[in-house]
């Protein structure tokens, strides 16, 4: 059994770490991607969205999993820890889903780390979404409208700026699923870690898009 790292002083070992996957687990869905020396190889997501049953959707989480670990068989996985979320029965869920999936890695030998979602998104440059932002959105777009571009804000950063340092992500899921876009910053964020320290173009004008902030009189 691998036991869980911990990133505190992670070792670069350019060698042995070659073949990072990333992991981005809800209650609905495991995203994942897998890069291989600083290239996009493969990406997916174990659709969990029609699983009722808690045990099924473990037991799903699980095999599945296994399957993707064993045909990809990655040098370590990173893994964003389980979120806050006010609902308790979905934190409870979520819990779950993300313990068997850091016990999948560990017990057949795929040595996992689990991570903080605000320390790899920080890698990325992440800005975040004001309350004063929020309510100058809500002010000058009405309150659905504001909110649905402060929710795009959130979930698209990660998402631009990893399409525009890595083209083959271009035209993929990457684009339209934010839960596997995520998993790519995982697995981006892991390979900096642990092989070589990346040189990522990150600007403001990369992760949002200042063109539309513009016209509706707004910038963060």
């Amino acid at each position: 059994m691998s036991p869980v790292k911990s990133l505190v002083k992670p070792e670069r070992q350019p060698d042995k770490y070659r073949r990072i996957l990333g992991i981005d687990s809800s209650s609905t869905g495991i995203a994942w991607s897998l890069v291989v020396d600083n290239q996009l190889i493969a990406c997916d997501k174990i659709r969990l969205d029609k699983i009722k049953d808690v045990d099924k959707k473990l037991s799903v989480t699980y095999w599945e999993l296994l399957a993707v670990l064993r045909r990809h068989q990655p040098d370590h996985v990173f893994v964003e820890k389980s979120i806050f979320v006010k609902n308790p029965a979905t934190a409870r869920l979520l819990s779950y889903v993300v313990g068997t999936v850091i016990a999948t890695c560990s017990a057949h030998d795929f040595e996992v780390t689990d991570v903080e979602p605000a320390t790899w998104k920080a890698f990325f440059k992440y800005k975040n979404i004001s309350t004063k932002f929020v309510r100058e959105a809500k002010a000058a777009l009405g309150d659905t409208e504001g909110k649905k571009l402060c929710d795009r804000l959130r979930k698209s950063q990660t998402m631009r700026v990893l399409v525009h340092n890595y083209p083959e992500a271009k035209g993929t899921v990457i684009e339209t699923d934010h839960d596997i876009a995520d998993s790519l910053g995982l697995s981006v964020f892991g390979y900096d870690k642990l092989n070589s320290v990346l040189a990522l173009e990150i600007s403001d004008s990369i992760r949002l898009d200042l063109d539309e902030l513009a016209r509706i009189g707004l910038s963060l």
